[in-house]
Order: structure tokens, then sequence, then C-alpha cells
């Protein structure tokens, strides 16, 4: 009558944020580049230079370019995925926290992948703030960036409006959303609920 002790560490157990377990309509995934760091400058002064976001109810889309505070050069363009033609006409800080809150409703829940990207928001004074941050989720022991948990988990991202990188990285997160939705997890929970 020997105890049996399980060896090796403990796995986390998935925590699936309840916004994400039951309606998803109502969830706003998010996605924001970054303006190009100078050298020297703290990753906190970057301020969004490209805002990216989708309503998952109803596929309503949010798509924008932010004047930057300094030059936009080709490189970094081209890292991004864009061209000039898409900073022909960027919305103001001002312009862009109207417009953002415009399309965010009182009924919203905001996620975004990395808290990096909500520190872009409050950056320029724009509101609502991430409710989930996605990249806090346990749902594998490997790497935590998104594009290698898309490819572990065997996650075919949707086809999304929004251009460049940061469409590709919207769809993405979108795509851990909906896995997370559907994981079985998830499930149990919602038949528990119902089942009262």
């Amino acid at each position: 009558g020997r105890l049996r002790r399980a060896t090796g560490p403990p796995r986390p157990s998935i925590n699936i944020p309840s916004a994400l377990i039951h309606d998803i309509d109502n969830v706003v995934v998010a996605y924001g580049e970054a303006s190009f760091g100078a050298k020297g400058k703290h990753q906190a002064d970057q301020s969004p230079v490209y805002w990216v976001a989708q309503r998952l109810g109803t596929d309503e889309s949010f798509e924008c370019a932010i004047k930057p505070q300094q030059l936009m050069r080709t490189g970094f363009l081209q890292y991004l995925q864009l061209n000039e033609e898409d900073f022909e006409q960027p919305l103001s800080a001002e312009a862009f926290r109207h417009a953002w809150q415009t399309f965010v409703r009182p009924t919203d829940t905001l996620c975004v992948y990395n808290e990096s990207t909500g520190r872009l928001l409050e950056r320029v004074g724009a509101t609502p703030v991430p409710d989930v941050v996605l990249k806090s989720v346990n749902v594998h022991q490997g790497s935590r960036k998104l594009h290698n948990v898309i490819r572990s988990l065997d996650l075919t991202p949707p086809t999304v409006s929004q251009k460049g990188r940061a469409g590709a990285r919207l769809a993405n997160a979108i795509a851990f959303v909906q896995y997370l939705h559907q994981h079985p997890l998830a499930a149990d929970s919602r038949s528990s609920i119902s089942s009262h």
C-alpha cells in the first residue's frame, strides 16, 4: 500500500477568461503597431501608428493609421507590411481616440494578446483599456509568442480585411480566442451552467 507520487513539475491549469467561455459575440479583438523606437528610447514611450480590431459577433472591423511623431522610414514600413499610401491621411491622436471610443461599446470585452498593445492605448489616452490579455492564458508548455502558439495548436487564422502585419496578427489573435471559446473546458463550463 504505497502511495505513488507524480513526478515532474505540475502542469498549469488552463485559465480561460470567463468572457471567452460564454457568448463571444461582443468580444472585440485588437492589435496595434507601435512607432519605431529610437535608440535609447524606452518601449513604454512608443505610440500607436496603426490600429486594427474586429468584433467577433458581427465582423465589424476597425482599421486606421495614426499620425506618427517621426518620419516613417521605408524599411520600417516594409517591416509593418504597409506602404506610404496607407499613411497618406493618418488620424491625429485625438481623432483616433474619438474614432476608437465610438467603435467600442460599453457591452464589449476588449481582448489583446500582449500587455504592450494595451499600453499603446494608454499612451494616447484612449479608452477602454483591454479586459483580457490573451498571453496570460496557459494552453501549452511551449513558446508564448502568438505565431508559435497558433502553429503548435494547428490553428487556421480567419481571413480578415485589415492590412499588413497588423492584420495577420489580428487574425492569429482571433483564431486563438475562437480556440479558447471552443476548448473542452469552456464547453464543460457552459454545459454545467445550463444544467442548473
